[in-house]
């Protein structure tokens, strides 16, 4: 499994998040960050993470891309030596007790394993109204329109805490960097996460 640790500005929970993961479930950790200017690249350098394009085989990695979710994995697949991805924020709205979990769940046999804050003894301490609401939405509309497919009902759609076959983006044709028609009709690149 290939660990893909996405930040944005989250130095301050770092120094308590980072240390709790076990490194020996992963064959490989990259960091994927988005601009950050706060410290968060820097921490990671002082905390042994190095440059990916000059330790390619080095198990802590680090690697900038530009902003979205979607162009950082495009960025980075080409690094990833792992069967399998787990992605991973370090904001506390991932529990780091939950990756075995996770990681025993793919291995039974699953395309994609997604987290979710809204099962029960879980929970989501950064919800407002809005995200709520989006995720309401968001959540009801995938169950519907794949509910009869075979598809599991998502408790949480938003989450990035999922794993993944590495080949499932270029599988359901997601990989692109190209804008599909909504997006060009919107003007807008839309972050993917694969469902």
């Amino acid at each position: 499994v290939t660990l893909l640790i996405m930040t944005l500005n989250e130095r301050e929970c770092l120094p308590h998040i980072i240390p709790l993961i076990n490194e020996d479930l992963f064959k490989q950790i990259i960091v994927l960050d988005g601009g950050s200017k706060d410290g968060t690249i820097e921490w990671f350098q002082e905390n042994g993470y190095f440059d990916l394009t000059k330790n390619r085989n080095n198990k802590k990695t680090y690697y900038i891309t530009k902003p979205g979710f979607r162009h950082a994995y495009i960025d980075v697949r080409k690094y990833v030596t792992g069967d399998a991805v787990m992605y991973f924020t370090p904001d506390g709205n991932t529990p780091v007790n939950k990756i075995k979990n996770m990681i025993d769940e793919y291995r039974k046999g699953y395309d994609l394993v997604i987290g979710s804050r809204y099962l029960p003894e879980s929970y989501s301490d950064d919800d407002d109204i809005l995200t709520s609401f989006g995720n309401f939405v968001l959540r009801t509309t995938v169950n519907l329109l794949f509910s009869k497919k075979g598809f599991q009902k998502l408790t949480d759609p938003m989450i990035m805490f999922r794993i993944h076959k590495t080949s499932l983006p270029e599988n359901l044709k997601i990989d692109k960097r190209k804008r599909n028609r909504f997006e060009r009709l919107l003007n807008v690149d839309v972050d993917w996460i694969p469902l």
